[in-house]
């Protein structure tokens, strides 16, 4: 017993002994060493590069036709279905006809008399215009006639004058021959009186009768043709407007191009607020929304690209509205599709935009990083930063971007869980050019 209690007093004092030795030991503490990335960069500087524009679109017809009765009526038939190719001019669809057909028959019947009674009028004015004027002739003709003999006696009268002076002169105012040519002079002046009378008072007098009577004729008659033709204008307006009228019981298409949607079909109401077939052209666009940024920096006929379906077609911009979307608050833009004439509306189409060289800051555009918005890590002293960046165009596989400076560098590759703050080595600085 007394063995056994010495045993326990031995253990008892070896564990005491080794408590107090470890508590008074020094323990080294242990060190863990900070994990280093290693990561190729990007040494930031200026380059030029082409500036381009991208964007998202959809594939649109350049133009299109809602096809609309011009007037109100019951259709009679629909003539083409959706997906038909049509020519323009191309009968797309009639209303009932009958009734426009009998108004414009009766038109042209009415422009047929007025057309008639027009020439018949213009005949008696012509007729009356030529009386009236053959009897102003002749009137005419007679005061001259007067004139001309009152002028002959003028004459007569002065030669019979000259020659009673030489008789005077010649023979004596006691002679026979100064007395034979005194009366001859009488004679010849008296008619002179005689006739300047008569052709003053046919001058100052009125119009003959028979002039005045023809001229009435006339001036009745004229009245008479400008009225029928009047009349003539108000039917052929007729024959027009019914003409028109029946024309539009046909709706024709406008253009070539194809039907994307029949509205309407036989027995409904037309109106010239409804649409009876949508057609649309072959040509297409792509419409997007540029920004107001943007628009200062393209103009109509700019080159552009298209892709759609992995297939590449040439374009151009249209057109760019003045206007901004109300929602959207963006402009909106059409391109023309070059040598595209069997694209599916709605489709989507990737739309490039070539707006000239532009210096900058180039980055390929893997190297951008997004968490809500863009950014890209740098090396600044040994450690990762985060550097917020805002992308200002794009070419190819290249960003334009600000938010950089010169000699920033740019992780382009390295861990795959970089952290702002962490420990990185330069393995590698690389040329965006090389």
């Amino acid at each position: 017993m007394k063995k056994h209690k010495r045993l326990w007093a031995v253990a008892l004092v070896l564990v005491i002994a080794i408590g107090v030795s470890m508590m008074f030991s020094k323990k080294e503490p242990m060190v863990i060493e900070p994990k280093v990335a290693s990561v190729r960069v990007l040494s930031i500087e200026l380059s030029e590069n082409q500036q381009q524009l991208k964007y998202i679109g959809i594939v649109q017809p350049l133009d299109t036709q809602q096809a609309t009765f011009a007037t109100i009526g019951s259709i009679e038939a629909v003539y083409v279905k959706e997906g038909d190719h049509v020519k323009k001019g191309q009968r797309l669809a009639s209303l009932d006809s009958e009734t426009a057909r009998i108004n414009y028959q009766n038109a042209q019947e009415e422009l047929r008399v007025a057309n008639l009674n027009r020439k018949q009028a213009n005949e008696t004015m012509n007729a009356e215009e030529a009386s009236y004027l053959d009897k102003k002739r002749n009137q005419q003709q007679l005061l001259e006639n007067s004139r001309l003999r009152s002028e002959e006696q003028k004459f007569k009268s002065e030669e019979a004058l000259a020659k009673r002076d030489e008789a005077l002169l010649e023979f004596g105012e006691e002679s026979e021959e100064y007395a034979e040519a005194q009366a001859t002079y009488l004679q010849e002046a008296a008619l002179y009186e005689l006739y300047k009378a008569e052709y003053e008072q046919s001058a100052q007098a009125d119009e003959p009768v028979e002039v005045s009577i023809a001229y009435a004729r006339y001036q009745a008659s004229k009245a008479a043709f400008d009225a029928s033709v009047v009349q003539y204008t108000i039917a052929k307006n007729n024959v027009d407007l019914a003409k028109s009228n029946l024309e539009a019981t046909e709706l024709q298409s406008s253009m070539d191009g194809y039907v994307i949607m029949v509205i309407s079909k036989a027995g409904d109401l037309a109106t010239p607020l409804a649409p009876v077939v949508v057609i649309a052209s072959y040509q297409s666009v792509a419409s997007i929304g540029l920004s107001q940024q943007a628009t200062s920096l393209v103009s109509v006929n700019n080159k552009s690209k298209v892709t759609i379906n992995q297939i590449d077609y040439s374009g151009y911009i249209l057109d760019i509205a003045k206007i901004p979307d109300t929602s959207s608050r963006t402009y909106l833009t059409r391109v023309f599709i070059e040598q595209a004439t069997d694209l599916n509306i709605v489709e989507t189409a990737a739309v490039t935009i070539d707006t000239g060289f532009k210096e900058g800051v180039w980055l390929p555009l893997n190297t951008i990083k997004n968490d809500g918005e863009d950014f890209v890590f740098i090396v600044k002293e040994g450690r990762v930063v985060r550097r917020v960046v805002t992308i200002t165009s794009i070419y190819n596989d290249l960003v334009s971007i600000d938010g950089l400076s010169i000699d920033d560098q740019v992780i382009v590759e390295g861990g795959k869980n970089l952290r702002p703050g962490m420990l990185v080595e330069i393995s590698e600085v690389v040329n965006l050019y090389d």
